[in-house]
């Protein structure tokens, strides 16, 4: 059975992961309810935090984080620019994190192989 390349799902390293969705942070249209959704939704998931861990670098309640991602409400426009400058500043310190890790985790491979 052949599957189309449209169709394929595409696996992106962890590092390409967290540049694209700092790229993504960088362009988002945050008056867009839409694409404000999609986006934490995503961010969620890129950054694998609970609701619970979100809610608690915000200082929001989780079941306010659970709204938002739920489609129920979500953050005032006024405070999305905000919101979404700390989303990226999140993105880069697991970059930096994964900068730091890496070297031992080639020297470890280097060394098995």
């Amino acid at each position: 059975m052949s599957v189309s390349t449209a169709h394929k799902k595409v696996t992106l390293s962890r590092d390409e992961e967290l540049s694209q969705m700092l790229h993504r942070t960088q362009a988002l249209k945050f008056e867009d309810d839409t694409e404000f959704r999609a986006y934490l939704i995503s961010w969620r998931s890129v950054l694998e935090m609970t609701d619970q861990e979100i809610a608690n670098k915000l200082l929001v309640s989780r079941p306010t984080i659970s709204r938002w991602m739920g489609g129920q409400t979500l953050p005032h426009r006024a405070m999305r620019k905000s919101l979404l400058t700390w989303m990226a500043g999140e993105l880069k310190h697991r970059q930096k994190q994964r900068e730091l890790t890496q070297p031992k985790h080639q020297e470890k491979e280097m060394a098995v192989g």
